[in-house]
Formats: C-alpha cells, sequence, structure tokens
C-alpha cells in the first residue's frame, strides 16, 4: 500500500484526489452495466517498427475483447513496405501517414533536449485526426504497444466511457489552455494508451483550435510544441479535458486498470496472468 501511495504522490495529486484515486484503483472493478454500440465502429492503430512486433496482439485483442460492431480496421504507418503488406496479408486496412499529415508536420524533424520525438507527434496528430481516415464515426484508437485482456466498453448508459490513469504531466495541460481556454483541468489524467472518438466532437475540437489560432490545426500544435520539454503535448490530455468541460453530459469517466508488462506471452497467457486484475496491459519499448 505504501509504494502505491509514493507512485501516486510523485504525480502531484493533493490528499483529497490520493483518496479518490486510490479508491478506482483498489476496487475490484467488475463490467458494469453498459449500453451495447449498435452503430459500426472503427479501430485506428499509428504504428511504427519500434512497436511492430506488438501489434498483431494489439489488435487480436480488440477483436475480442471489444465491445461493439468493429467494422474497420486501419494501421497507419510511414511509407514501409513491409509494414504495408503485412497488414494487408490479414485483410485489415493500411494508411500512409504522409497523407493525412500537413506538409509543415512531413518535414517536420523535432528533438526537445537532445530526444527524438518527431514520430510521436507526428502519431498524435493522426489520432486527432482520425476521422479523415475511417470510414466509421466513431473509432476507437489503441496504441500499437497496449493490449486488452478483458471485454472493455466504452459507451454507458448512452454516454461514451473515459477512462482515466494517474499519467499526470503539467506540460500536458498548457495546449489545453491556450486553445481551449481552460482554468483548470480535470481531476486525472486522460492518458490511458487508447480512447474512443466521436468524429463530431473531434470536428468541433478543431474548428476552436483553429479558431483561437488563426492557423490550421496541426500547424497551431506545432507552434505550441517546447523545445525544452520532451513531453509537452498529449492527444488523449486534450481530447478529454475537450469532452469533460465542454460536453460533460456526454461523457463517464472510469479508472483505467492498467500495467506495464515485459514483451512476451500471447494473448491467452496475458488474460490468465492480468485479465483478473487489469483492462490492459502495455509493451512499452523502454520496459524491455
Amino acid at each position: 500500500m505504501s509504494s502505491i501511495l509514493g507512485r501516486l504522490k510523485s504525480k502531484h495529486h493533493n490528499p483529497i484526489t490520493l483518496l479518490r484515486l486510490l479508491a478506482y484503483w483498489a476496487s475490484p472493478n467488475p463490467l458494469r452495466p453498459t449500453s451495447p454500440l449498435d452503430q459500426p465502429c472503427s479501430l485506428v492503430i499509428p504504428t511504427a517498427g519500434k512497436d511492430f512486433a506488438v501489434l498483431p496482439l494489439a489488435v487480436e485483442s480488440v477483436q475480442r475483447f471489444f465491445q461493439g460492431p468493429l467494422t474497420q480496421i486501419v494501421i497507419v504507418s510511414p511509407p514501409f513496405p513491409d509494414i504495408k503488406a503485412f497488414v494487408e496479408k490479414r485483410g485489415w486496412d493500411w494508411a500512409c501517414e504522409n497523407d493525412f499529415l500537413d506538409p509543415c508536420v512531413a518535414s517536420l524533424q523535432y528533438r526537445p533536449c537532445g530526444i527524438n520525438r518527431t514520430g510521436w507527434i507526428k502519431q498524435q496528430l493522426l489520432k486527432l485526426g482520425g476521422d479523415r481516415i475511417v470510414s466509421n464515426r466513431r473509432f476507437l484508437v489503441l496504441d500499437s504497444d497496449t493490449v486488452f485482456v478483458r471485454p472493455i466498453a466504452f459507451m454507458e448508459g448512452g454516454k461514451y466511457t473515459f477512462y482515466f490513469s494517474n499519467e499526470y504531466n503539467q506540460p500536458y495541460f498548457v495546449p489545453c489552455q491556450k486553445f481551449l481556454g481552460l482554468k483548470k483541468r480535470f481531476r486525472f489524467s486522460f492518458v490511458t494508451h487508447s480512447m474512443f472518438f466521436d468524429s463530431k466532437h473531434l470536428q468541433e475540437l478543431r474548428g476552436r483550435i483553429e479558431a483561437k489560432t488563426g492557423k490550421p490545426w496541426q500547424e497551431s500544435i506545432l507552434d505550441i510544441l517546447d523545445p525544452d520539454e520532451a513531453s509537452c503535448f498529449s492527444e488523449y490530455e486534450l481530447y478529454g479535458n475537450f469532452m469533460a468541460y465542454f460536453h460533460p453530459d456526454r461523457i463517464v469517466t472510469r479508472y483505467w486498470h492498467n500495467h506495464s508488462v515485459p514483451r512476451e506471452g500471447d494473448l491467452d497467457s496475458l488474460v490468465a496472468r492480468y485479465g483478473h486484475k487489469f483492462n490492459s496491459v502495455s509493451m512499452h519499448d523502454f520496459s524491455n
């Protein structure tokens, strides 16, 4: 228990928030009654070479555990022939990231503190423009190093389910202030390695960014990137806070129950080992 509290305190939560978050963390988290998605949904996974090995597991887990009619799977990547061939062999859709990035992004070289974060920023912009990639209004975005290990729903009582975590990082809130004028952030973090998007709300978010800056939304995001902060932007934090403050009646929030694990095992073994306690596991490249 003390180790859990120590980890949460390191995320800069106040005592009341700590107690709330600990209560969520400790709960058994049974699957709650949900409103089944009756409209077709798409899956979008941006990927690159370093997470390519986990990609089949990620897709398989969504096919098994996503609670809704999944009619389209789109893998977005740089123009790598091996990834394109791998994706098309499995009957999924492949999209070249360059087709959905503005010229100013396609030529981006972003290295804050000497760390190459170019691909990381590009993937976030692809997610925020995901409605231009898919054919359905609603779509799930999943990080390519994350795997669901039990059934997970993104609709409850006719509202979208937004999962939250203790992955709080203060620089992530700066874009919420600059683009949306928010004075305070949501009490927890929306960085959960997956998110369910509604194209209608996503278009509204982008419209607000452009109205605020007078520039195309992708260029506006590039303008606020901090050369001295390696983690200064989060698409999940931006969209989550946008929905929490502009459409609070359209969402419910639940704790994410995720765990970082080594890159080993098939889906069945991951489910057997972690599915009793967690919704998902993540196999981050820096964990190996």
